[in-house]
């Protein structure tokens, strides 16, 4: 019925009922991360910076774990396409894997290397200090992101 659906019905309002929902998710994140910096700001401009310096790593940690959906999600559909359960099953048993090592070096890179990495951009030691303690609790406190966005992926792709 769905395959039908797709089939018959006009492309325009097909590309509108996708698209909508997708583009109001991002400006949705993209109103999080101003309105977050805008409160961080009242407190200094020195928390301001220090979060500013955790950007890059935020926006990785957030591709690794969608990314790691979105591919898992994938194989999933292909396999249940081909009616093969098994090997969906194990596409999902490895996304969930996958998941837990990805948090993992999110993790230690957090706890290993987030001084280094906020001295290379600061010699202002109150933002090393705060950039290096944001980074750590962004890094280490994401298991719950990345398996929410594979399970996430998982459901959708079913």
């Amino acid at each position: 019925m769905d395959q039908e659906f797709m089939k018959e019905k006009p492309v325009m309002p097909l590309v509108i009922s996708m698209a909508l929902p997708m583009t109001f998710s991002m400006l949705v994140n993209a109103l999080y991360n101003i309105i977050d910096s805008y409160f961080v700001a009242q407190v200094s401009q020195n928390a301001l910076t220090a979060v500013s310096l955790a950007f890059p790593i935020q926006n990785l940690l957030v591709a690794f774990g969608v990314g790691t959906g979105v591919g898992v999600s994938s194989l999933i559909s292909r396999r249940l396409g081909e009616r093969d359960q098994e090997a969906a099953d194990n596409a999902a048993t490895h996304g969930i894997i996958l998941s837990a090592i990805t948090y993992v070096v999110f993790a230690v890179f957090g706890a290993i290397v987030a001084r280094p990495f906020t001295a290379l951009y600061t010699q202002d030691a109150e933002v090393l200090s705060m950039g290096t303690t944001y980074i750590t609790i962004v890094t280490v406190a994401s298991f719950g992101f990345f398996f929410a966005a594979v399970i996430e992926k998982m459901l959708q792709a079913t």
